[in-house]
Parts: structure tokens; sequence; C-alpha cells
């Protein structure tokens, strides 16, 4: 019998990489396992026991992925046909589920929405297992390719750049919303296309590399985020930019069949795209005549303090302190990656590190000074906000890292140079995390002294982070570098969101089995009474139709109604949360701005009755507060909610 080695069994995994990842998809749908923070609801509808976490703890703070990202999915499944393009139940009107939050939908469109196929084919509990952990999956693998192009073929620093990028902050603090994971695994996959298309000299092959290509723009385009699909954008253009470059010479290239080959697969993804956009071109003219988020224009600028943050992240998964700036980051290995950089490119006058270094000097600008607002619009970063190019700025740190300790394998080592790096590199670290505003906590109760612990502490790690690197260039310690910045990764991003397994928690809930069994003996609308967000999102989990749910666009038509000379259409002319109060002593409806995502609505049961709501949840006393205006039945009481129906007079 042949004796199983390190190195047999690591040419064995890598053998059969892509059946090893269909294996772990399979495992993980089949045991229904999920990163969602749903255990959160059971604070707001109760019944704590339901919740079975596996692993870690859920986020409160990721509230735009567990009160409304996965409560509409819960929307999406229980229609009478389940998964529709427009669902009657939110808003309690026809709301596009594509474009907009991009929920699973029976249509043509879902080609480009692959995460979504485990809840067409699964249904709803395991097809969000399958959206988490095939997610989890493809982007892996699709930078694992990557890396090896990166990495000159290194396989270990290939893994340790899908395994930084993957578990890094801002992936798994963002996973679930705004498609950051479907476009670093689109781009990664399509400049691994883009160099083997250059490789191989079979136009067959082409034709189907080209095809591939086409639905990889698809899905990118389709993911419809501009503030990170610009800038991903920028990083996957320098690398293709660099393939053709690396590869020009030894290509073998025919104008007529590649162009052919090329312009056919682009047009057809523009037919493929238009196909929905136009399905959709209502949506998304509201959307943009919205005041909110509208049209916004941005030129970056103030957030060049947040690049040195990633030492800091830990804290964030590991004593619950809820600030978005460290969510925003990946673990780059600033500064040392400029450093080490700086001294490759000169020995080697590396290819794509110039074409980074160059793409990273552009981010830093607008991401710390900003750009004229011509500017910024010529360059399309006038869609984007100075901190959401934070992490591209970090994709490409790590990306420079990972080819410096590729070409740097190959160069002679030189000590002294090396240890005076070292200490410059934590010399700098130390100077930022000791600067008195650099990490200010007070806002969540921590006291002065803890926080100068947390600065210590973050100072070891970036030192310690630092360390194995620098032991990696002079010692050849590949493995020990792969291990810590492996683990290092896993501490920063892996343990943000929890491992749970089921829907349980609010499949088995009395209060949504309630409003369901109520909704479908006497369908009606509803709204939340005096509930302010996530309470009034508590329909979605039901599936029944509500006015106050989040409007993920607005219903400008219904609220007119009550306000004929548009006074205040710019309060309800938005992406908002919806605090809806009834009080029957006031005659006209009262609008007011609480948040550029948030308003309230005050009206009385007349109001109501006007948009043919039946059914009101609420923790009031309603039968105490309509005053003799309107009959109301209680239908129930509920783990503190009482549920009442409007009775026609």
């Amino acid at each position: 019998m042949q004796k199983v080695t390190r190195q047999s069994l690591l040419e064995f995994i890598f053998k059969y990489r892509y059946a090893i990842a269909l294996m772990v998809i399979i495992i993980g749908v089949a045991l229904s396992l999920n990163g969602s923070s749903i255990g959160i609801w059971s604070n707001y509808i109760g019944q704590s026991e339901l919740d079975n976490v596996l692993l870690g703890t859920s986020r409160a703070i990721r509230s735009d992925e567990w009160a409304t990202f996965t409560p509409l999915a819960f929307s999406q499944a229980a229609q009478d046909v389940a998964f529709p393009y427009f669902n009657e139940s939110v808003r309690a009107t026809a709301t596009d589920m594509f474009i907009v939050y991009g929920q699973p939908v029976l249509h043509f469109g879902a080609i480009f929405r692959p995460a979504h196929m485990g809840y067409l084919l699964f249904g709803l509990e395991r097809g969000l297992s399958f959206f988490w952990v095939f997610r989890t999956v493809w982007l892996f693998m699709s930078v694992f390719e990557l890396g090896l192009i990166i990495a000159k073929r290194n396989r270990k620093l290939a893994c340790l750049l899908a395994v930084l990028m993957t578990f890094s902050p801002v992936v798994q603090w963002w996973f679930a919303v705004n498609g950051l994971v479907e476009m670093l695994s689109t781009s990664s996959m399509a400049v691994v296309l883009f160099y083997h298309y250059f490789k191989t000299t079979h136009y067959t092959t082409r034709l189907y590399l080209a095809l591939a290509l086409a639905w990889c723009g698809g899905v990118y385009i389709l993911t419809f985020y501009p503030a990170w699909q610009v800038p991903v954008a920028y990083v996957m253009i320098a690398l293709i930019v660099f393939v053709i470059w690396d590869n020009l010479k030894n290509a073998v290239w025919s104008w007529k069949k590649d162009t052919a080959i090329l312009l056919g697969a682009f047009i057809l993804m523009l037919l493929a795209v238009g196909v929905v956009l136009w399905q959709s071109k209502d949506t998304l003219a509201a959307v943009l005549n919205t005041d909110y988020p509208g049209k916004r224009v941005e030129t970056g600028g103030h957030w060049g303090h947040i690049l040195f943050d990633s030492p800091f992240s830990i804290f964030y998964t590991l004593t619950g302190l809820s600030w978005e700036r460290g969510m925003d980051v990946m673990y780059d290995c600033l500064p040392l990656t400029l450093v080490l950089s700086a001294y490759v490119w000169k020995k080697t006058k590396d290819k794509l590190l110039i074409i980074l270094t160059i793409l990273n000097a552009f981010f830093w600008v607008y991401i710390t000074f900003g750009f004229p607002e011509i500017l910024a619009k010529a360059t399309l970063l006038s869609y984007s906000f100075g901190v959401r190019v934070v992490a591209p700025f970090g994709i490409v740190a790590i990306m420079m890292l990972i080819r410096s300790l590729a070409l740097e394998w190959q160069l002679n080592r030189d000590k002294v140079k090396w240890y005076s790096a070292l200490l410059a590199s934590v010399a700098i670290v130390l100077a930022l995390v000791l600067h008195h505003d650099y990490f200010d906590l007070s806002a969540f109760g921590v006291e002065h002294s803890l926080q100068m612990l947390f600065m210590l502490i973050a100072a070891l790690i970036a030192f310690a982070v630092l360390y194995v690197i620098y032991s990696f260039v002079l010692h050849r310690k590949i493995s020990h570098l792969f291990i810590s910045l492996s683990l290092t990764s896993l501490f920063f991003g892996a343990m943000v969101n929890p491992v749970r397994q089921g829907t349980r928690v609010i499949d088995d809930n009395a209060l949504i089995k309630t409003m369901k069994q109520i909704h479908k003996e006497q369908p009606g609308v509803w709204v939340v009474d005096d509930l302010m967000y996530p309470y009034s999102n508590i329909p979605l989990l039901a599936g029944v139709p509500s006015v106050n749910v989040t409007n993920v666009y607005p219903n400008v038509d219904r609220w007119a109604q009550f306000d004929p000379l548009s006074m205040y259409r710019p309060i309800y002319n938005r992406y908002a949360h919806i605090h809806l109060k009834i009080d029957d002593s006031i005659d006209q409806v009262g609008f007011n701005l609480t948040l550029p995502d948030s308003f309230t609505a005050v009206m009385n049961t007349t109001h109501l009755r006007k948009m043919n709501v039946r059914y009101v949840l609420t923790q009031r006393q309603l039968s105490e507060l309509v005053q003799n205006k309107a009959s109301v039945r209680l239908k129930g009481n509920i783990n503190g909610f009482s549920i009442y129906e409007l009775i026609d007079q």
C-alpha cells in the first residue's frame, strides 16, 4: 500500500479541487447550514429557544441582511406562486423583486443569479443554505484560480490569496447584500477566462470561453450596486491589461475570428441583460427619480484614515462592537505590502506590480482627498463613495502582497535591508494605532484604559503579521506563512457570521404561524402600528401583504392621495423604512423624515381603509385608541403582539 505523504495529499486536493468544492456545497446544503443572522428576530418576536446556532453569534448591526434582505426571500417563498418577479405582498402592491434587492425569481434572469438557484430547486430553507454555502465556495475557488496567475502557479500563495479575500472583514460583513461576492467571483473568473483565451489556440475552446465571459459580464452588471461595481471593474480591467501585456507576443490572434467571437459574445450578453432591464424599466425609472438614493454625485475624500484599520477588525468579531469603519477593510498587511512591493519591483521591474501600484495610487487619492467633480464623473467614481473604494484598494494591496511574495521567492536575500524595512513598517503601524483620535470607542462606552489595551493588542497583531511575512522572506517558510496568515484571516473575518442550521427560528414562531393562518383564512392588507424598523418588516417573514414594510422603492401614488399638493413628496419619494402610527384624533396624514432611509406617517383609520388595510399588528391596545371612529376586532394576542381586524362600518 502506497504511503500517503503530505505532498501526495496536497496533490490529490489540487487535482480534485472542484469535486471537493462540490462535496462541500452538497454537505452544507444537506445540513441546511447558513450564515444568516435571522436569530436576532427572536429578540423582537420571541421564542429564542428556536434559534439553532451551531457556531458564532448573530450580528444585530447586519440589519440590512437579517431584517430586510433575508425576510424579502421569506416573502418570495410564501407567495401563492413562489418566487414571482413581481411580489404583490411587499409594499402591498406589485413590487419588482429582481433588480433592486436581488431576490430569487422564477424568471430567465435567474441564470445571472446562480446563488439563487437553490431557492428555485430546493425551497426556502435549503435555498438559503445554498445561497451562503455556494457563494463562499464560488468566491474561494474563483480567487484561487486567479491566484495561480498572480502567484506564478504557486499553489500555497494562491490559496492564501483566496483565504485573505474570501474571509476578509469587508466580504464577510457585507456578505449577503450589495453583490460584492458576485462582483469578486465573476471579475476573478473573467480574468482567468481571458488568460486561458490567450493561452489556447483551439477556436472551439475560445468560443466556450467567450460565452463564459459573457455570462460573467451579465452577472456583474446585474449586481446593480455601482458603488462597488465601478472600482472593482477597475481592478478587473487592470488584471486584463496585464494578461494582454504579458501574453501579447506569444498569443495566436486572428482579428477576423477573435473579433467575431468576442463581439458576438458581448452582443449576446447585452441582449440577455437587456431583456431583464426592460422587464424592470419602470423600477429603474422609479429608483433613479427618488429623492434618496436618487442621482447622487460623489467626489470621494475623507476616508484615508481607515486604510490602516485592518488590525482593529478583530475587535468587531470578538467583542460585538458595532462600528462600520472596521467593516470596510481587507486584511492587506499595510504598510508592509507597499514596502515589499517597492523592493520587489525595483529588483524585477514586474509588469503586474507596476500596474497594481498605479491603480492603488489612483484609489488612494480618491479615498483620501477626492476628485474634482468633472474628474469623478469622467472616471465614473462619482457613482461610488470614498469608503466603498477602500475594499477595492485592499484587494489590490493583497494582490500586490501575493505577487511580491511569489517573485521574491526567486530573489537573493538581503537581511540588513529587510530588517530595516521591518522596523520602518512596525514604526508606521505603531504611530498610527497610538494616535489619540485613531481608535476612539468612547461612543460605545469603552473607557480610555480599555481603548489603550485594544490599541496595544492591535499593534502586537500588526507586528506579529509583519514578522511572519518577513520570516518567510528571510527563511522561505511558506507553510508557516500560509498557516499564520490564514488563521489571522479566519479570526478577522470568518467569525463575523454565525453558522446556523435551518430557519426554524422563523418557521416555528407562534406569531408568524398565526399571521399566516389568518391571512390564509381571510386574505387582506396589513400594517404594523407604532413599531419602528425592524418590527415593521415582520409581515415579510409571514409573507403577508403590508403597506409599511421596507419600501425598496417608493409607491408615490399611494402616499400622494393624502398629499394632493405634493408638499411631502421629498419625504416619501425614497427607499424607506416606514414607521406608521394610527391616531384617530388627526384628520390629515402627517409625514416626517427621521433618517435618509426612514420616515414616519401618522394616519387615522379612515386613511387605512382608503389603502384597503384590513389587519393591524401592534403592541398597543388599538380598541382604546380609535375613539369609536372605527370598529376593530381583536384576532389574537401572541408573544406580546395584538392582531386587530378593521371591521366595515
